[in-house]
């Protein structure tokens, strides 16, 4: 249904929101710092670095996929490489909404430690079976504290 490598930006249908702060999601290939893909997966990758904003700035960005239609699947999943650097306040969660981004889930939610790569993260995506306006985000928030990484978004039923 999906398979995002995250080599060629803008993504295709991918929307991404900033809910305040001086920074959002961007490709991991136009890096200023040049930093390399810690997920495990190679090449571009979409990076929420909120200590590239500067010190004194918050970031707090969503990167959401594409309306996915699961009409059909019985048992609909997702898998992503990340890679989180943690400082302070840095949190991120994925979430998934089933009525088109009106209302959202928490599927997954991490805060105050961090979960370094290369990690693989799988999780099934409930209730999603069936249903036509199906998006996933990924959320984070920082306050100059480094950074989440995730590549090869693949979703499934």
């Amino acid at each position: 249904m999906l398979d995002q490598t995250f080599q060629n930006w803008p993504l295709s249908g991918w929307v991404i929101v900033n809910n305040g702060g001086a920074c959002q999601w961007r490709s991991g290939l136009d890096e200023l710092e040049a930093e390399q893909n810690y997920t495990g997966g190679s090449g571009g990758y979409a990076d929420a670095d909120s200590d590239d904003c500067g010190e004194g700035t918050w970031m707090d960005t969503e990167l959401r996929t594409p309306p996915l239609n699961f009409t059909g699947v019985t048992e609909p999943w997702i898998e992503f490489k990340s890679d989180m650097m943690f400082y302070e306040s840095d949190v991120w969660d994925v979430d998934l909404s089933l009525d088109g981004g009106s209302t959202w889930t928490n599927l997954l939610h991490r805060a105050y430690r961090e979960y370094r790569g290369p990690e693989t993260v799988s999780l099934q995506l409930p209730g999603a079976a069936g249903v036509t306006d199906v998006i996933v985000r990924f959320h984070y928030t920082g306050d100059y504290d480094y950074w989440w990484q995730i590549d090869d978004v693949i979703i499934r039923g």
